[in-house]
C-alpha cells in the first residue's frame, strides 16, 4: 500500500509528530510519500529527516491569479476530472475559500501527482488547506482520503463547521490526538456526524527519550514551545519572578520562538531576571533531548487563546514523560491525559502565576518526589504513548479500506 501525505509545509521544525509518524509508517513497511503545498520556511531541521525515504514533492508556486493558466496548461492530462470540475468548484464557492483557484490548481496537481505516484490514499494533517486540498482531490475522482484533527484547526472561534462537516463527511476517518478532542469534535463541531473519529495519541520514541540519572540538586525549570498566546509563557515569566521575590535558586531555559519572544524578552528584563532566564531560540528535537536531561521541571503554562486556539497534546510533555522529568502544566485540551495532577506532576489553573510558581516552588525543592513523578511517568508514556504501537494503529486504518476494495473489486 502506498499512502500520500498532503501537508501545508514539509518539513516544519515545530511539527516533530508528522515526521515521526511518517518515518514509524515506512518501519512497518508501508509505502509514503509525501506532496508539501509551499516549501518550508524554517531554515532548520530535525537531523531525523536524513532518515525519510518517503519522495517529499513541492507543488509549484503560484498567485492565485495564475492559477487558471497552470490549469490550461495541464488540460490535457485531467482525463475523468474535467467533468467533475464543476462539483470542485461548487465546493470551493459554497464554503468561500480563501483564493479558490489557488486551491483548486493545488488539487489538480496532488490529482495527477497522486496518479503518477500510484497512492491508494491520501492523508492530511490539520483540518484547514491541506484537507480541503485531499477533499478537492476525491471530488475530482482521486484516492480516499483521512485527516488528523489536532487543536488551531478545530477550537477556534473562526473555524467554519459548515465547511468541517463536509470534510469530515467525505473521509474515510477522521483522526484526532486526544480524547479532549474527540468530545468537542463529537459535541461541537461534528454532532452526529457518519464518519467515524479515531483518537490516536501522537507517540514518542521510547528509546530515543528514557530516564537519565539525575542531580538531586538539580533547580532548572524547562519550557518549550512556539512564543505564541496559547503557551502561556508570559505566565511562566511571572512565575519566575515570583519565586525570585522569594528567594528561591532557580534557572528557567526556555526553547523555541514565534510572535511573542520580543514581549516575552522585555517582560523577563522588566523582572530583572538577568541570567537565571535564558531564551535560547528554536532548536532540533536532538537538542530538546540534551535539555531534558539537565532539567528538574517541564513547565507548559497553556491557556486558552482569545481567539479559542488551544494546545491539545503538548508534545515536550510527552518526551517530559518518557524521559522521567515531572512536570508542571494546565488542565487545558488533553493535558490531564497526559499528566495527572500528584501522579506524573502537578496540574494548576490556566492564567494563574501565583499557582504555577507554588506548583514549581514545591518539586524543586522535593527531589524524591520529582523522582517518584518520573517513574510514574515514564510508566505513563510506556502505556499511552508509544510511537511504533500507536502508528500501527494508524497503519491499520490506512490499510483497512484498501484491503476491502481489492476484496470487492475481485468478486
Amino acid at each position: 500500500m502506498k499512502v500520500g501525505y498532503v501537508l501545508k509545509k514539509f518539513p516544519r521544525l515545530s511539527e516533530t509528530f508528522i515526521l515521526h509518524e511518517i518515518l514509524g509508517l515506512e518501519e512497518r513497511g508501508l509505502g509514503v510519500g509525501v506532496a508539501s503545498l509551499y516549501k518550508p520556511d524554517d531554515g532548520r531541521f530535525h537531523p531525523a529527516l536524513g532518515r525519510l525515504r518517503a519522495q517529499v514533492t513541492y507543488l509549484p508556486e503560484a498567485r492565485s491569479n495564475e492559477a487558471w493558466d497552470w490549469l490550461a496548461a495541464n488540460r490535457a492530462s485531467l482525463g475523468d476530472a474535467l467533468s467533475r470540475l464543476p462539483d470542485a468548484v461548487a465546493f470551493l464557492l459554497d464554503h468561500r475559500v480563501p483564493e479558490g483557484p489557488r486551491v483548486l490548481a493545488q488539487a489538480i496537481f496532488v490529482l495527477l501527482h497522486a496518479r503518477r505516484a500510484g497512492y491508494d490514499h491520501l492523508h492530511a494533517h490539520f483540518a484547514t488547506g491541506s484537507t480541503i486540498v485531499a477533499h478537492l482531490v476525491r471530488r475530482l475522482g482521486g484516492p480516499p482520503y483521512s485527516f488528523t484533527c489536532h487543536a488551531k484547526d478545530i477550537y477556534r472561534h473562526a473555524v467554519d463547521a459548515a465547511r468541517y462537516r463536509v470534510l469530515a463527511d467525505g473521509a474515510r476517518f477522521v483522526v484526532t490526538v486526544c480524547e479532549a478532542n474527540r468530545r468537542f469534535l463529537e459535541e461541537q463541531l461534528y454532532p452526529g456526524g457518519s464518519t467515524p473519529i479515531e483518537r490516536i495519541y501522537n507517540g514518542i520514541d521510547l528509546e530515543r527519550f528514557r530516564p537519565t540519572a539525575r542531580d538531586p540538586g538539580l533547580r532548572t525549570i524547562l519550557g518549550v514551545g512556539r512564543l505564541v498566546p496559547k503557551k502561556g509563557f508570559g505566565l511562566l515569566v511571572e512565575a519566575c519572578a515570583i519565586l525570585r521575590r522569594r528567594g528561591r535558586p532557580y534557572r528557567c531555559l526556555l526553547l523555541g520562538d514565534g510572535e511573542e519572544r520580543a514581549s516575552l524578552e522585555r517582560a523577563a528584563a522588566a523582572a530583572e531576571l538577568g541570567a537565571s532566564f535564558e531564551f535560547r531560540g528554536a532548536v532540533t528535537q536532538d537538542e530538546v533531548v540534551e535539555a531534558l536531561r539537565g532539567t528538574a521541571v517541564v513547565a507548559a503554562p497553556c491557556v486558552v487563546g482569545e481567539d479559542g486556539n488551544q494546545d491539545a497534546l503538548p508534545t515536550i510533555l510527552l518526551e517530559a514523560l518518557a524521559s522521567g522529568v515531572p512536570a508542571v502544566a494546565t488542565p487545558v485540551g488533553g493535558i490531564p491525559e497526559i499528566v495527572r495532577d500528584g501522579i506524573e506532576g502537578r496540574l494548576v489553573p490556566a492564567g494563574q502565576a501565583e499557582a504555577l510558581a507554588d506548583a514549581l516552588d514545591e518539586l524543586l525543592s522535593a527531589p524524591p518526589t520529582r523522582d517518584r513523578m518520573g517513574l510514574a511517568g515514564r510508566r505513563r508514556a510506556e502505556e499511552l504513548f508509544d510511537l511504533r504501537r500507536n502508528v500501527a494503529r494508524l497503519a491499520s486504518l490506512f490499510e483497512g479500506p484498501v484491503r476491502t476494495r481489492r476484496v470487492e473489486a475481485a468478486r
